[in-house]
């Protein structure tokens, strides 16, 4: 009997181990587990936050993209009200109320586009850019110093460093 109680005691040990282990095993998996949980979780939180910027970026880059559009379309009519003032006599009485009216119409106008960010470019005397400048003409010139501008034939404008139109302007040259 005592051989048979060892036995089972035997068997009952080896049990026990095995069933201790297959729980050592488990608890290891679980914990495997949670890590790769883990690890997927934060993997996600991640790509949500670089879909935000992500959203971000494309929302302020179309914003950007249509503030520019939008600018681009109203210098024409600026030009337009500037042709205009040009093209009346401005000695005769009976034109001073429209001129003033686009005189006030114009100034409404660039004052507005300067509060929204938009530059003039193309002054007279300022050195030569290709960025900012397109030449329409080169004159001799013994007042303005070479490389400089002499005249602007028609103004240009920038939107934060952008440039929306260049100025084309007449340059001095030697």
């Amino acid at each position: 009997m005592k051989n048979d109680d060892q036995i089972n005691n035997h068997v009952i040990k080896e049990k026990i181990d095995n069933t201790n282990n297959t729980i050592q095993d488990l608890k290891m998996k679980i914990l495997c587990n949670e890590k790769k949980i883990q690890e997927i979780k934060l993997r996600n939180l991640a790509n949500i936050d670089n879909f935000k910027k992500n959203i971000e970026k494309t929302t302020n880059e179309i914003k950007i993209n249509n503030t520019e559009i939008f600018f681009q379309k109203i210098i024409p009519i600026i030009d337009s009200l500037e042709e205009i003032l040009t093209l009346f006599d401005t000695s005769q009485e009976q034109h001073k109320p429209l001129i003033e009216g686009i005189q006030l119409t114009l100034q409404s106008f660039l004052n507005t586009i300067t509060k929204f960010g938009v530059h003039l470019e193309g002054k007279k005397n300022e050195e030569f850019n290709s960025t900012i400048h397109d030449a329409v003409l080169y004159e001799k010139s013994s007042e303005i110093t070479p490389n400089h501008v002499i005249f602007v034939n028609k103004k240009g404008y920038t939107l934060n460093k952008t440039v929306l139109r260049k100025a084309r302007v007449t340059i001095a040259k030697k």
